[in-house]
């Protein structure tokens, strides 16, 4: 914090005093017959008001360096996340002042649609997906994941490791037992349960990639269907991208998916139906 010009004054005279090794009478003798005008007096005032301007302007530097850093984001979750969805598939990036960025925005060459960044011991898994219609999907092209490596290796900070996951969502299977008012038509109800699952687990995607999987929310959700009276979920499995095994899954904890999202496998799935 900049000084004002009289305490600037007093640590000249202090200075002065000691330079010259006078004592304090012999320094108050000396500022008393100081004319105003003086040699001392007019040089002293002009290099106070001068400390006293460069330490203004020194204040006004931190206060403007402190409230850009406030803004910067770069390399949090939320960096990476606006870096990421901003690549465009065929663009170069154009560097100016060591920024890079595109030349134009073109949201029709933006391929990626959801992303994730979780860190395990300094190595950034960078999740992505695409967004095909209502429903996400890994993006296989050998070229699009190529250029997306090496855009993320330009604009990423030094030092970090990562590694770049595209995959096919992360299956679920269940078996759940479903009582429902008899006066309903099970195919009816089979149907509506079946869309709910569906819907459940894609809404989770889009809304929270990379989100938790909780069994007590997907119950709540088929609880809430219309006519169905309770809802017991006997078991969940899952099945990893490229896996062709199943694991069993707690349906006391949550869970999260390799690839940042899950999809419903009907047909591994068993859902019986009783009437009351």
């Amino acid at each position: 914090m900049a000084r004002n010009t009289q305490e600037i004054r007093a640590e000249l005279d202090s200075a002065y005093k000691e330079q010259f090794e006078l004592t304090d009478e012999q320094m108050t003798t000396i500022l008393a017959k100081e004319s105003k005008a003086g040699g001392w007096a007019t040089w002293r005032g002009i290099f106070a008001m001068a400390a006293f301007t460069l330490e203004l302007l020194f204040d006004r530097f931190v206060t403007l360096v402190t409230e850009m850093a406030k803004g910067v984001e770069y390399g949090n979750k939320k960096w990476w996340s606006s870096q990421i969805l901003r690549f465009q598939y065929g663009d170069l990036l154009v560097e100016t002042n060591g920024k890079f960025a595109y030349a134009a925005i073109d949201a029709e060459k933006q391929i990626i649609s959801r992303c994730a960044f979780p860190e395990y011991d300094g190595l950034v898994l960078v999740k992505i997906a695409h967004l095909n219609g209502s429903n996400l999907e890994k993006i296989s092209d050998a070229g699009q994941l190529a250029a997306i490596q090496s855009y993320i290796k330009t604009i990423k900070p030094a030092g970090i490791r990562h590694q770049l996951i595209s995959a096919n969502a992360d299956k679920l299977a269940f078996s759940i037992n479903i009582v429902y008012e008899g006066k309903l038509v099970e195919a009816d109800l089979k149907t509506n349960v079946e869309t709910t699952i569906k819907s459940f687990l894609n809404d989770l995607s889009l809304s929270d990639f990379d989100g938790l999987f909780r069994p007590n929310k997907l119950r709540d959700a088929l609880e809430a269907i219309d006519g169905v009276l309770d809802v017991f979920i006997v078991s969940a499995q899952k099945q990893v991208a490229g896996s062709t095994t199943w694991q069993d899954v707690s349906l006391t904890a949550n869970h999260s998916a390799v690839s940042g999202y899950f999809s419903f496998d009907l047909n591994t799935s068993v859902i019986t139906y009783q009437p009351e």
